[in-house]
C-alpha cells in the first residue's frame, strides 16, 4: 500500500507541507504504508517513467494546495494522474491558508479537507480506508490525539515562515511602488500631459482605443481579467473582442503582457467593505444605479448559465454578488485568456495596485487611481507623453516582479 503527496515549487508553502505530512504519516499510518514525494526519484533515473509506475501503485494521492498554487500545471498534471489511477474517493486536496470554498477547478471535483485539526482527521480516516486499515474509532482517535500535536507544531511553524516571507516581500514591493507612484504623481505635478478623462467606467472607451493602438506590445494590469464586464458590460464586449482578436492572431504583435490580482476579493472588500455586514453600494442613494447595472449584467449572463442574483437575494446575502462575479471572471479566463503564455500573465500577491494600467507600445498610455472610502471612485487619464508612459512601464514591471518572486 501506498500514498502520494503531490507539490507544486510554483509555492515554497506547499513543499513544506509536504515534507511535514511525509514525516507524520508513518508515525500514524505505520511501516507497511509507504509514503511517496517525486523529489525521491534519484538523479540519473527516468524521472516521467518512473513517477508514473509510483502513482499507478498508489492507494491514495494527496495533493498540498495553496491559495498560490492552485493553478500550477504539474500539480494539476499530478491530480489528473491521480484522478485516473486512484478511485475519486480516495484523491484529496490538502488546503494549507484557504477554504475549500476557494478552491477551483479542476482540483473542486475532489473532496478538500483544510490543514487543521478536523481536516486532517478526515484525511486520515480517507488514507486508512483506502490502504485498507481497520481500526475501531477508540483506537483511531486515541492514535490521532498522540500524534497531532507534532503535525499542528510544523504546520505552525510553515504558517509563521510564510507570514514573514510575505511581510518581507510586501515592504519591499510596497516600497518601491510607493516610489514609482510618487514619481507619476511629481510628474502628473509638472503638467506632463496626462488628461483626464472620467469617472469608471466613463474612459472604458478610451481603454479600448489604446488596445485598438498596440502594433508591437501591450501592457495591462488591473484587478480582474474580465475589467468592467459589470459596470460597463457593452464596452465590455468590445473590449473583450479586442483581447482575444490579439490572443487568436497568427501573427506575433501586438505582444500582450496581462498582470491581475490574485485575490481580487480583498480589493472589491476595500472598495464595498465586508460583504457578509455592509451593503453600502446598494444603499443610501445609490440603489437605482446599481440595480439598473444588475439587471443589464443579468441580461448579458443569460446564455452564459451563470445565476444573477437578484437585488432582494443579494440585500439577503451580500455574498451571493461577489460570487457570481468570481464565476463569471473565471468563465470569461477560460475562454478568452486560455492562449495568453504563462511567462505573459501574471497574479499579484500581497501588494496594492494602486494604479490600473494599459499601455500600447511606447506611445499610449490609460491608467485610472483608486479612491477608497465611504464614496469609492476610480478616475481615469490618458497620457501620449514617453516620460510619463515609461515611469508606468516601470510601474508595471515591478508589480510582475512580484508576481515571479
Amino acid at each position: 500500500m501506498s500514498v502520494f503527496i503531490s507539490w507544486s515549487s510554483q509555492d515554497d508553502t506547499s513543499l513544506e507541507v509536504a515534507r511535514a505530512l511525509h514525516r507524520w504519516l508513518p508515525c500514524v499510518l505505520g511501516s507497511k504504508v509507504d509514503i511517496f514525494m517525486s523529489d525521491e526519484i534519484l538523479p540519473g533515473q527516468r524521472w516521467l517513467a518512473n513517477l508514473t509506475d509510483r502513482l499507478e501503485q498508489c492507494s491514495a494521492g494527496i495533493l498540498c494546495v495553496t491559495d498560490r498554487n492552485q493553478r500550477a500545471p504539474w500539480l494539476n498534471f499530478e491530480a489528473g494522474a491521480l484522478g485516473k489511477l486512484v478511485s475519486q474517493s480516495y484523491v484529496c486536496p490538502y488546503l494549507f491558508g484557504m477554504s475549500a470554498s476557494r478552491l477551483i477547478s479542476p482540483l473542486s471535483q475532489f473532496n478538500a479537507c483544510e490543514a487543521n485539526e478536523d481536516g486532517t482527521r478526515r484525511l486520515l480516516r480517507s488514507l486508512e480506508a483506502a490502504c485498507d486499515i481497520e481500526t475501531d474509532l477508540d483506537s483511531f482517535e486515541r492514535r490521532f490525539r498522540k500524534w497531532w500535536p507534532d503535525l499542528d507544531a510544523d504546520l505552525s511553524a510553515i504558517h509563521s515562515r510564510r507570514r514573514l516571507r510575505r511581510r518581507r516581500k510586501t515592504r519591499y514591493s510596497y516600497e518601491v511602488l510607493t516610489r514609482i507612484k510618487n514619481d507619476i504623481d511629481a510628474l502628473l505635478d509638472e503638467g506632463f500631459g496626462a488628461e483626464y478623462i472620467g469617472k469608471f467606467p466613463a474612459f472604458m472607451g478610451d481603454i479600448c482605443n489604446c488596445l485598438a493602438k498596440a502594433k508591437k506590445e501591450l501592457w495591462i494590469a488591473c484587478d480582474y481579467a474580465d475589467y468592467g464586464a459589470f459596470s460597463a458590460n457593452k464596452r465590455y464586449r468590445e473590449y473583450r473582442e479586442l483581447i482575444r482578436t490579439i490572443l487568436d492572431s497568427h501573427h506575433p504583435e501586438p505582444h500582450l503582457r496581462m498582470l491581475v490580482l490574485a485575490d481580487p476579493q480583498k480589493h472589491v472588500t476595500a472598495q464595498f467593505g465586508n460583504p457578509e455586514s455592509n451593503v453600502r453600494p446598494w444603499k443610501e442613494g445609490r440603489e437605482p444605479q446599481f440595480k439598473k447595472a444588475l439587471d443589464k449584467f443579468a441580461e448579458f449572463c443569460r446564455d452564459t448559465g451563470i445565476h444573477v442574483p437578484t437585488l432582494e437575494e443579494i440585500r439577503e446575502t451580500p455574498q451571493r454578488f461577489f460570487d457570481c462575479m468570481k464565476t463569471f471572471g473565471e468563465r470569461e479566463f477560460e475562454q478568452i485568456y486560455g492562449k495568453i503564455q504563462k511567462e505573459n500573465f501574471g497574479r499579484i500577491h500581497d501588494v496594492p495596485m494602486p494604479l490600473f494600467l494599459w499601455i500600447a507600445d511606447n506611445t499610449m498610455a490609460v491608467f485610472s487611481v483608486q479612491c477608497f472610502g465611504d464614496n469609492f471612485s476610480e478616475h481615469g487619464f490618458v497620457t501620449y507623453n514617453k516620460s510619463l508612459i515609461e515611469t508606468l512601464r516601470s510601474f508595471w514591471n515591478e508589480l510582475n516582479e512580484n508576481c515571479r518572486r
